[in-house]
């Protein structure tokens, strides 16, 4: 059985009403002017008193009190505009199913103080508000996004459900990774679309994306710059702050040449606009993660960024600290440099007097990488047991000396033939396998380079037309040297060939037709020659970068050789990995830190350290996302929902019943009842008061 009960729409002027029917019972409490007065002269110049009520006040006429008070009692419940409904008011269960998607960051930022504790306590909020009927997905993200509760599981009944949303965040923590903020947003968006096109259910009446972040200015929302945000799936941001925006971070600028031990290294101190400090202090981090000596100190005002040269300490070292700023979560930058293993350069030939020569100017040339890049040997005869990265043949060798830098060549050393003499034609078959033909140029003043093949990599490093003039390097003499299997890479004016290379083997093999020494041309006398020779000679020209971004790939086959590798974690944790020649990003990498890479072919250190975009704290404008034509509205909890749908079905209910105009009807019928009987009593009170003054 249902029963109707009155309720007001605008309640306040229902009660304002019902508090102004007072009035007529207090109006009806004054005392009265007394009846049959007498004027007299003496009190002609008195002031009347007014009617005043007293103990002994009485209601002088009950009707009009009555229809008076009726009066204003409907005009109240007209302007509260009254209506009827049954008692089954809304509960939480009657509400809609609304399907809602909870994005957590989990990125590095929220290291800093208690925001972790706080996006905790904001995501438990959101799950207290949800309806029963709503279903829930919960997702995470930093630089990629991860489900936590999928759509599917709200299946359960609604206690598991609730209690499978309220702990999905339990034992998670912020990572080390970058805020991919927009990848995140457009694949949540992406699945709810999805999700929605795949459902013919008419009960989901709303979507909703909630968001809980420190919506730090580093995060990455370019993916929405191609993406067309769904007007009915609003985004509601729920901003978790930090107590203090005093943060400084330091990075590492990288030279060409890499970094090393002894080399100078390059520091950017960046400070956030909001900062309140200015002053920073750095220090360098010994093996143990420890801070040991101190590498400077350094002032960058906030909103501003500072470079400085460091030199590294005498002893080891891993990387920088800085302090000086609150949040510590961005303080230390690891660093890992190549161990320098100098390729040993061995010289061999019959003419010492020739081979001296070109040692000596190698070596002057060399002076500044000398026990760094390279090591001369001081044996003269190459066999087996020769230890040898890089062999130059100045002049006519043994057979079996031959045969053994052949096999050296073969399996990978560097061979570099000067041709000093045409009685190394042997020599050169025997080393290349094929024919080969050598004799002297003809006799002339002197020789140029030409035809100068700048792509190749000795040469790559001139390849800019303010460096290519090779026309100043005279050549005294050369020696004519014909094979089919040498490609040329240089030739002299006369065409003949003066730079040549192959590959033998897995050997690289180079041949110069003339020496560099001062009887057979000016080469080693050129600026040209120290940068011809080390890009022969260097595997690289640069030093290998080590330094990498947590959460970015990288091929491991850059790092390690062969198929297996292992992998020594800060903590000392050993994993084994599978070494792939496509990018890749290890999961087991997940805090900054020196990762020692080990396989069968080589170890060497890696420095993964936290993404610089993670230190630029500063809020990020909800305009920009708003430019992004992003739809941001805030999502109501269950309880507001209720009220809200309670309010719309009573202005439903009141727009249909429209009891207000039967009220002011009523309303203005009762005071024209009042108007005819307040008169009817006035005319009889004058007859009253005429007749006791006649009498």
């Amino acid at each position: 059985m249902s029963w109707l009960i009155p309720s007001f729409l605008t309640p306040a002027f229902a009660i304002l009403g019902l508090l102004a029917i007072s009035l007529p019972i207090l109006f009806h409490f004054f005392r009265r002017t007394p009846r049959g007065n007498v004027k007299f002269s003496s009190l002609m110049f008195l002031t009347p008193s007014p009617p005043r009520l007293t103990r002994r006040s009485r209601v002088d006429n009950w009707i009009l009190l009555l229809l008076r008070a009726l009066i204003l009692l409907f005009i109240a419940l007209a302007f509260g505009r009254i209506f009827f409904r049954q008692t089954d008011f809304l509960n939480l269960s009657d509400l809609p199913t609304r399907r809602i998607a909870i994005v957590v960051d989990t990125s590095a930022s929220m290291f800093r103080g208690e925001l972790w504790n706080k996006a905790q306590k904001e995501f438990v909020d959101v799950v207290d508000g949800l309806g029963p009927n709503d279903e829930v997905a919960v997702y995470t993200f930093d630089s990629e996004l991860r489900t936590l509760v999928g759509l599917t599981s709200n299946q359960d009944s609604g206690a598991a459900r609730r209690e499978l949303i309220r702990s999905s965040l339990g034992s998670l923590g912020p990572s080390w990774r970058s805020t991919k903020l927009g990848d995140a947003l457009v694949e949540v968006v992406d699945q709810l679309q999805s999700d929605l096109d795949n459902d013919s259910r008419d009960s989901i009446t709303e979507s909703q994306v909630i968001l809980i972040t420190d919506l730090q200015s580093g995060s990455d929302i370019r993916a929405l710059q191609s993406f067309e945000w769904p007007a009915e799936i609003p985004l509601d941001i729920k901003v978790v702050g930090a107590e203090s925006s005093n943060n400084a971070t330091l990075s590492l600028l990288e030279n060409k040449q890499g970094i090393s031990a002894d080399s100078k290294i390059r520091v950017k101190v960046s400070n956030v606009k909001d900062s309140q400090v200015s002053q920073f202090d750095l220090n360098w981090l010994t093996a143990d993660g420890s801070a040991g000596e101190r590498a400077g100190r350094v002032v960058v005002p906030p909103g501003r960024s500072r470079v400085i040269n460091l030199q590294p300490p005498a002893g080891a070292f891993v990387g920088l600290e800085l302090t000086g700023d609150e949040d510590d979560f961005d303080n230390r930058f690891f660093l890992a440099y190549p161990e320098m293993i100098p390729d040993r350069i061995m010289f061999v030939g019959a003419n010492e007097s020739v081979r001296n020569q070109l040692y000596f100017y190698l070596e002057k040339a060399c002076a500044s990488l000398i026990g760094k890049r390279f090591e001369l040997v001081e044996e003269k005869v190459f066999d087996a047991s020769s230890k040898a990265d890089i062999v130059f043949v100045t002049g006519p060798l043994q057979d079996q000396e031959a045969s053994a830098i052949k096999a050296f060549n073969e399996q990978g050393g560097l061979v570099c033939v000067v041709t000093t003499s045409s009685e190394m034609e042997q020599t050169i078959a025997k080393l290349l396998d094929a024919k080969v033909s050598v004799r002297e140029a003809k006799d002339i003043d002197y020789a140029l380079l030409t035809d100068i093949d700048f792509g190749h990599k000795i040469f790559a490093p001139f390849a800019d037309p303010k460096f290519s003039n090779f026309s100043n390097i005279q050549f005294w003499k050369h020696r004519v040297v014909e094979s089919e299997k040498l490609k040329r890479i240089a030739s002299f004016d006369s065409g003949s060939l003066a730079v040549a290379h192959c590959q033998n083997g897995k050997g690289e093999f180079y041949l110069f037709a003339s020496g560099w020494h001062p009887s057979d041309s000016q080469f080693s006398l050129s600026t040209k020659f120290v940068g011809v020779m080390m890009s022969m000679m260097l595997k690289t020209l640069t030093r290998e970068n080590l330094n990498l971004v947590l959460g970015s790939p990288f091929k491991l086959s850059d790092f390690a050789g062969g198929e297996n590798a292992s992998l020594e974690k800060p903590d000392g944790k050993v994993i084994d990995i599978s070494v792939s020649d496509s990018p890749t990003v290890l999961s087991d990498v997940d805090a900054p830190g020196i990762y020692q890479l080990s396989s069968d072919a080589q170890s060497k250190p890696l420095a993964f350290n936290l993404p610089a975009s993670e230190s630029r704290t500063d809020r990020l404008s909800t305009e920009l996302l708003e430019q992004e034509n992003v739809t941001l509205g805030t999502m109501a909890t269950a309880t507001e929902k209720v009220e809200k749908e309670r309010q719309r079905r009573d202005k439903e209910l009141e727009s249909r019943q429209k009891l207000w105009r039967w009220m002011l009807i009523l309303a203005m019928g009762i005071l024209f009842v009042e108007t005819l009987l307040s008169g009817y009593f006035a005319k009889r009170q004058m007859q009253s008061d005429f007749a006791q003054q006649e009498s």
